[in-house]
């Protein structure tokens, strides 16, 4: 509350942007949505390829030079230009998000309704999650073991975690798949696999998502497995985990499994990469970046562990 003035009465300060009343209230309207609209169908992050986007730098100072210079060149050249012109950048992605959202995503899921949130990384990369309620989804109930299996085999068809080629090189002056233009590209399983080998794969290092170890379990074994994926440096510490449960186990059918020492449920797509994110294929092809998506099990795990989380932005 505000101190009151003489003569005045008393008055109530506003929640600030980013604060944690601000997302407080945030996970309040959250709330409120899901009691009205129930569990949603899918959870995504999208992230933007902002060194490469053509879509971006067409908009930027120097566009011609960009296209002309050489790979090393242009993404000097794309990191001076983000510099320098944040606010391009940041206005792109929300344009490129709300028309991919209301263009691609309504029409590939049937989404009703959606409600999400902007976070920007600390070089101001943004990056955008939502929550997407889809009609005629599969009901996530997950004490129903035949409702387990049917919600696991209708999203195995929408998301996977297959490698086209899990064992790919990439050749002498292939060029970068996501800097050209994708109106003049063919469609193809070459396409899909030059795009999700780029974005999807994930690295571990331990400033980004490895931390101190807390037990063993499903990952542990998983990691053992699947040891010779890892970065050399990041597979010698033995004491330390990803937090993003990298590498994981290879499996043939998709399924809802529930973690060792978890309460709830997750789903784990088809994979033949123990170090790909999830991604459906369309999605992919059209966005040209990193994305992650997954289905909702429980509404309040994705609220607990990644929307209600105070951040500024």
């Amino acid at each position: 509350m505000i101190p009151r003035k003489p003569g005045q009465g008393p008055r109530h300060a506003v929640s600030i942007r980013g604060t944690r009343p601000f997302w407080n209230r945030k996970r309040q309207d959250l709330e409120a949505y899901a009691y009205s609209l129930g569990c949603p169908g899918a959870f995504i992050t999208f992230s933007p390829a902002d060194l490469h986007w053509r879509s971006l730098y067409q908009h930027m100072p120097r566009y011609g030079e960009w296209l002309r210079v050489s790979e090393p060149e242009r993404m000097a050249l794309s990191r001076y230009l983000l510099r320098q012109n944040p606010h391009i950048a940041a206005f792109h992605f929300y344009r490129r998000y709300c028309f991919f959202r209301d263009i691609v995503l309504r029409k590939k899921f049937n989404v009703t309704d959606y409600w999400d949130r902007y976070e920007w990384q600390g070089r101001g990369s943004p990056h955008n999650h939502g929550l997407y309620w889809m009609k005629e989804g599969p009901a996530a109930d997950m004490e129903d073991e035949a409702a387990r299996d049917l919600f696991a085999r209708t999203w195995g068809f929408h998301i996977t975690a297959v490698n086209p080629e899990p064992r790919r090189t990439v050749p002498r002056g292939e060029g970068n798949p996501l800097s050209v233009d994708p109106l003049g590209v063919e469609m193809t399983f070459l396409r899909l696999s030059q795009i999700v080998n780029r974005c999807q794969r994930h690295r571990c290092n331990t400033t980004y998502c490895l931390r101190v170890r807390k037990g063993s379990g499903d990952l542990a074994r998983d990691m053992e497995g699947a040891a010779a994926d890892i970065e050399a440096a990041n597979a010698a510490n033995p004491e330390r985990e990803c937090r993003f449960d990298f590498p994981r186990a290879l499996r043939e059918l998709a399924a809802v499994i529930r973690k060792e020492g978890k309460s709830y449920y997750i789903f784990e797509a088809a994979r033949n990469d123990s170090l790909m994110n999830h991604f459906n294929p369309a999605i992919i092809l059209g966005w040209l970046a990193n994305i992650d998506i997954s289905p909702c099990t429980s509404l309040q795990a994705v609220i607990t562990t990644t929307l209600s989380k105070a951040q500024i932005v």
